[in-house]
């Protein structure tokens, strides 16, 4: 178990706070993703189109320091490599699991099945999307982890984003002083629930979407960022199946219904979303346009 009142350094975006300083960088990168997990759509929508944000972190903790159970944000896949130290992960099946609300997530009546791994340096964990688990610093340890999503998983972090706007929604009606029409404040809230808005999935999914088309036709794309493709005979199935789920994914949020979970008839009012945030409506309608289209560009796509 953790000490107490044991400092940990968490979620230090290292990445990003190495790019703002004035000062010259050198040539070379900090490190490199691992070609495991370098298909990346959310990471790297954020850094062509937000101001800064990211999902890139560095972990440092002496011995004893720890991470409660928990499972990862907008439900997404992770990775940690472990730069120095070692680290014992605890992993809950989720199909088995109780959710409960003590403070540490392990109460009386927790009752799941669980395995541990052991993580020396060198090592790299991969952490399934919506798998809980806990993680101790058997010795002082820095880590480097990203949370991504993938055409594998963009569904499951769609469902996240579903089930914090039915708890904002919730929270709204209690406060009774937040106009049904400010969805700007909506956005906002969403972002600093889970670091990302309905507007932002929206743009990550179509860009993403476009890009691989551009690559299926043979249209000079930068390959440098989203969903990698490589060279194997394997290529085409790879990007037809991702650009299937995209589309599929592009569908469900444009169809406005938040019904594919439980959360009632509770409408995601895309429009009125992205004309508060782009602060325009011609805008807005132009984004829905370029959707459509691509949309039925992708009528036929089957994995």
């Amino acid at each position: 178990r953790p000490r107490d009142n044991i400092g940990y350094l968490k979620d230090w975006h290292l990445v990003n706070f190495l790019s703002q300083r004035n000062e010259s960088l050198p040539s070379w990168p900090l490190y490199t993703t691992p070609s495991f997990f370098q298909r990346d759509l959310l990471n790297d929508f954020l850094w062509r189109y937000s101001d800064g944000g990211d999902y890139k972190f560095v972990y440092w903790g002496p011995s004893g320091s720890a991470t409660t159970l928990h499972s990862d944000v907008l439900h997404s896949y992770s990775w940690s490599y472990n730069v120095v130290g070692m680290k014992k992960w605890i992993f809950h099946i989720p199909e088995l699991q109780r959710d409960n609300d003590d403070d540490d997530g392990r109460g009386e009546h927790y009752n799941s099945k669980q395995f541990e791994v052991i993580q020396n340096t060198g090592q790299t964990i991969f952490v399934p999307a919506t798998w809980k688990h806990e993680v101790f610093n058997l010795l002082e340890t820095i880590s480097i982890n990203h949370n991504w999503i993938t055409a594998a998983n963009v569904d499951l972090s769609w469902q996240c984003l579903l089930t914090e706007i039915s708890s904002i929604e919730t929270e709204l009606q209690s406060w009774g002083h937040i106009p049904d029409l400010d969805f700007a404040a909506r956005e906002n809230m969403l972002r600093g629930c889970i670091g990302l808005d309905v507007t932002s999935f929206f743009f990550m999914v179509l860009v993403e979407l476009i890009r691989l088309l551009s690559s299926l036709y043979g249209v000079d794309c930068d390959e440098s960022v989203g969903e990698e493709l490589d060279s194997s005979e394997d290529r085409l199935l790879d990007l037809t199946s991702a650009i299937f789920r995209l589309r599929n994914m592009l569908c469900i949020i444009m169809e406005n219904s938040m019904e594919i979970i439980d959360v009632g008839d509770c409408d995601v009012h895309l429009e009125k979303r992205l004309s508060s945030v782009l602060e325009s409506q011609e805008l807005a309608n132009e984004a829905l346009s370029c959707a459509t289209n691509v949309v039925k560009m992708t009528d036929r796509f089957e994995p």
